[in-house]
């Protein structure tokens, strides 16, 4: 399976999953209830009065003559459809609690309060008060009054049933209508029966079947209603929080994110006094296994050694020379891997990862005391503080945005609905920056691919949140203003990793050498006398270590590879291939980079480490 494809199958992976806990988190945390069991009653009596305030609240008081069999140990009050808050619920002759449904409908659950936990065999009068605020009627022709005064999802029978509804004195009466049947309107009039008196309607009722609703309507001026619930404040709320998160995460990057700026150069030659093992240090701030392997490579294109592929994708190191010329860690280096080794003989493959662990640590140390200056730091601690501080921020503000969400159409508040959020959003932001930091170690165009992939994810997540927001009557404007946002401070987020003067130099150097290696024209270099195997390998552990081997081979395929008997492939002991210096470019560019991947993996592996992005 080639990189592109293994890359592509992994990040698709993570997107499935981040996908998956996007919809179980974002849903937004609807509480989900379940019904409580309860056994058959009769319900003898249905008494209900209604209070209609001009702040659009409803205060009733409900009261329930129930025939209970032995053994009932609750009863469900269904209340109306529709989104509004309740409170201030109070019971008399046992105790209730109000709960959802998994519709996000409101109920009463009542229980008796003695000590069996049930309720006495035979009637039994319950009294129930509670008040209904719903929120602000956004028509802007007419306030609509419409009250379920009786929900349809009562599932049994009523025998007698008492309405009361006391209606404000300014009141306008004239469009009062009501609607009463099982699943919806039907004629009632024989079976309910109704009077208006000083702006109080009286309705009754016998033998009412179960699931039978009557609902009230009557249209009102525009602006009947007085102080009613108006969350509309969180769209502008959601607005400001993402406007200020925004604008601290641009002043974190103005003032401690920026890299010095540095004028680039054409670098058609290694850079004085850079090895490909300081790449990583110089570029990620700590020594890599991968900068490692390329170093190996760099060692054998020296002639100091040579890579022996004795079965596919084994290998083993065969000493030549000591690296006499080379810089003092790459001697002790080269001393490391090859103690006790005489030359010209392989070192035995179980030592090779026990060495290069070794190899690794002495180098990193040695590395790192070379370039221990502050201006060549690869992140300085202040941009690394801020950039931290700035994925909290934003996944906080993405959290916050989404408890609004859910304030603005009147759904209950838990902690969840802002911690699932938050640790998603912060979780895809940490893997767009680890990935955007390891740029460097994949091809363009695998990086793109990934990047991709984790942006729509990324977005997908905000743009969800938004069409939600949406279909529960918000504004469109808020998830416009999230993504605009989440992607304007994602970006500042990636960019806030300032470099040292010194590192940005070189690391602007390097830049320019592997614009080189990708960009460099084939006619340009053999006017120029550089398109022979001599500067062919003296570029490639650099072309390796910027993951542009194949781009850089393709210029010389004409030319062979001569010299590549630092390379040698062998089956069972037996020369497998002969004439190594008649191979293509490419393929001499592609067993080295399987070679480095191997190295790579497999010391990952031996040291029980995964990489995930």
């Amino acid at each position: 399976m080639s990189t592109l494809k293994r890359s592509i199958r992994n990040y698709m992976q993570v997107a499935m999953v981040l996908a998956f806990f996007c919809l179980v988190f974002l849903n937004i945390a609807i509480p989900i209830y379940g019904d409580a069991k309860s056994e058959g009653y009769e319900l003898l009596e249905y008494n209900q009065e209604t209070q209609i305030l001009k702040s659009h609240e409803y205060e009733v008081t409900l009261k329930l003559r129930v025939n209970a069999p032995k053994g009932l140990s609750s009863v469900k009050v269904n209340l109306p459809t529709g989104k509004y808050s309740l409170t201030d619920v109070k019971t008399v002759g046992c105790t209730g609690q109000a709960m959802k449904d998994a519709n996000s409908n409101y109920y009463i659950q009542l229980k008796p309060d003695t000590k069996d936990n049930k309720f006495a065999e035979g009637e039994n009068l319950f009294s129930v008060r509670y008040l209904i605020q719903e929120y602000k009627d956004e028509n802007k022709k007419y306030d609509m009054f419409l009250y379920d005064a009786l929900p349809t999802n009562w599932n049994v029978p009523i025998q007698k049933l008492n309405l009361t509804l006391v209606f404000p004195s300014d009141f306008d009466l004239s469009d009062l209508q009501y609607y009463g049947g099982q699943y919806g309107a039907q004629n009632v009039q024989n079976t309910l029966k109704y009077k208006m008196k000083d702006g109080t309607l009286h309705m009754t009722g016998t033998h009412l079947p179960a699931n039978f609703g009557i609902t009230f309507k009557a249209q009102q001026k525009n602006g009947y209603w007085q102080g009613a619930l108006d969350n509309s404040w969180t769209v502008q709320m959601s607005i400001i929080l993402l406007s200020i998160t925004l604008l601290l995460i641009f002043l974190f990057w103005f003032i401690g994110g920026r890299d010095p700026k540095v004028g680039k150069t054409v670098e058609m030659h290694p850079i004085e006094g850079v090895t490909p093992a300081d790449i990583g240090y110089l570029f990620y701030g700590h020594t890599r296994i991968r900068d490692i392997a390329v170093l190996i490579v760099y060692l054998a294109t020296k002639g100091y050694l040579k890579i022996v592929e004795y079965r596919p994708k084994k290998y083993t190191l065969v000493p030549l020379a000591e690296p006499k010329d080379e810089e003092r860690y790459i001697r002790t280096a080269y001393n490391i891997l090859f103690e006790d080794v005489y030359e010209g003989r392989p070192l035995e493959p179980k030592m090779v990862h026990p060495r290069l662990r070794a190899v690794r640590k002495n180098i990193g140390v040695s590395i790192e005391n070379g370039f221990n200056a502050p201006n060549m730091k690869a992140c300085t601690g202040i941009s690394k503080g801020l950039r931290v501080l700035s994925i909290l921020l934003l996944s906080a503000c993405m959290g916050g945005v989404c408890v609004l969400m859910r304030l603005f159409s009147y759904q209950e508040i838990g902690v969840t609905d802002f911690l699932a959020p938050t640790g998603i959003i912060a979780l895809i932001l940490i893997a767009i920056n680890i990935r955007y930091d390891r740029r460097y170690d994949m091809d363009r165009s695998s990086y793109r691919t990934s990047m991709m992939i984790l942006f729509a994810v990324y977005a997908g997540v905000i743009a969800f949140g938004g069409i939600r927001f949406y279909m529960q009557g918000g504004s469109l404007l808020v998830g416009a203003a999230a993504l605009l946002c989440g992607l304007a401070a994602l970006v500042l987020t990636l960019l806030m990793k300032k470099r040292g003067k010194g590192n940005a130099e070189l690391v602007t150097r390097l830049l320019c050498m592997k614009n080189f290696i990708g960009q460099a024209n084939g006619a340009e270099m053999a006017k120029a006398g550089l398109l022979h195997s001599g500067y062919y390998y003296e570029m490639l552990p650099y072309a390796l270590a910027f993951s542009q081997e194949e781009l850089w081979a393709r210029k010389f395929r004409w030319i062979g590879a001569k010299g590549a008997e630092f390379y040698e492939e062998k089956a069972e002991g037996n020369t497998m291939v002969i004439g190594h210096a008649r191979k293509r470019t490419e393929q001499v560019a592609r067993d080295l980079k399987t070679f480095c991947r191997t190295v790579e993996n497999d010391y990952h592996l031996t040291n029980r480490r995964r990489r995930i992005f």
